[in-house]
């Protein structure tokens, strides 16, 4: 705060006066002000800057946000989720084998993303109407016989 009022009186200064600040001023605003330099844009040019600044700055706050809960990608260890399914490590790695279920690689070790195994259980799991199960029972029960 200090070196940039420094510099907006240094700047009013050196406007009115058009000439260095006076001994008044701090070396460190001397310095400052000796190494300024006037720059002039055209106003439709300046107006392009600014909103390409305005671009970068939300696309940089953006950035910073933590992600939310349901953006928040969670990876399991293979451990998690044969516990997760019920089921072996030994039927797990062949799930990944036959390609049912996918999975990353990460220090030797098999990482899955929750989303993933959830969208590879709806995938598979048959769903039916009553009527339709119905249908099956009398079709199996025929059979059967």
């Amino acid at each position: 705060m200090q070196i940039i009022s420094c510099m907006q009186k240094t700047f009013k200064k050196s406007i009115i006066n058009l000439s260095i600040p006076d001994n008044s001023t701090s070396d460190l605003c001397r310095k400052i002000f000796q190494s300024m330099e006037l720059v002039t844009f055209e106003s439709k040019a300046y107006q392009e800057l600014i909103r390409k600044i305005e671009r970068i700055a939300e696309f940089v706050v953006k950035a910073e946000k933590p992600l939310s809960d349901e953006k928040r990608e969670v990876w399991l260890d293979s451990m998690e989720v044969a516990r997760l399914l019920n089921i072996s490590t030994k039927t797990l790695q062949r799930l990944r084998r036959e390609q049912l279920i996918s999975y990353s690689m990460l220090k030797g070790r098999c990482l899955y993303r929750l989303s993933d195994i959830e969208q590879a259980l709806n995938d598979r799991v048959m769903t039916c109407s009553p009527q339709t199960l119905d249908e099956f029972r009398k079709n199996y029960l025929l059979h059967a016989k």
